[in-house]
Order: structure tokens, then sequence, then C-alpha cells
């Protein structure tokens, strides 16, 4: 992890979108997240968006007809299978639905609740799952002080 700082309008997000341009150029999943002052967004949909986008660019890898981008989503989906079970994988839809397109047979089911701690669990569960499989990703989180608690 890297964390950048500096007075605002000094550069700190034009050089992380600096970066992820060169290393996405080298193979890396590029992500971003932006968070903003105000009730506007709470951090909660913004992390949801977030992780929804990333599975939704696994899933569209393996349909992109190239040969290891199909078992890379193979082996992200077997893994998120292996870690979690049928009642996780439910709960973790609530907050990621593009996990239904990644994991064959997952059902969102109504009216699940998660605790915060529980879902930084789901979450980590799934970032390991993704990280495991021999891709780099690339995660700019910009203005995190603005993200509520």
């Amino acid at each position: 992890a890297i964390l950048v700082s500096g007075v605002a309008g000094s550069g700190k997000s034009h050089l992380a979108s600096a970066v992820g341009d060169f290393v996405s150029n080298f193979g890396f999943m590029v992500l971003t997240a932006k968070f903003k002052r105000g009730m506007e967004y709470t951090s909660r949909e913004i992390v949801s968006t977030l992780m929804d986008d990333m599975v939704s660019n696994i899933v569209e890898m393996g349909d992109s007809g190239d040969d290891s981008d199909f078992d890379y989503t193979h082996r992200v989906s077997q893994a998120l299978s292996s870690a979690l079970d049928a009642g996780s994988l439910s709960a973790l839809v609530d907050f990621v639905p593009s996990i239904q397109s990644l994991v064959p047979g997952v059902v969102k089911k109504e009216n699940i609740l998660c605790s915060q701690w529980q879902l930084v669990f789901l979450l980590s569960k799934l970032l390991r799952s993704v990280l495991s499989q021999d891709r780099k990703i690339f995660l700019t989180l910009d203005d995190l002080q603005w993200a509520d608690p």
C-alpha cells in the first residue's frame, strides 16, 4: 500500500491517475473510487460500486476470447466458491451484485442483513480470492478523508 498525501490542489489525484495509466500497460486492473464531501454518496455505496466494477471486469475477461483470461476468471470463481459458503455468497451478492455472474448458482436472498464487520470479512475473502490468482490490481481510493466512518 502507498499513501500519497499533500495539500489540496497539489496533484495527488493526477499522480494516481498517471500511475494507473502507466501500470495498466503492464496488465494491472486499474480501479478507482472517489469519496466526496457531504452526504451525496455513502462510503458503503462507493465501495460497493468499486467491488462490483472489479468483479464485472473479471467476468468480462472470461468472455474476452483469451484463454488465459478465461482461466483466470474460472480460478477466481473457484477460489471464491471455496472461500465462502452459499449463505455468505448470497449475502455478498447484496453488496456486489456481479458475483452472480462470476459464481454460477449463487442466488440473491432478500432481506439478508450484514453487520459492518461481517461485510468487511466477506469483502476480505473476495479480495483474497481475486488477488490469489496472480493478477495485479491497482486500486486508488481518492479523497479518502471524506469517507464516513
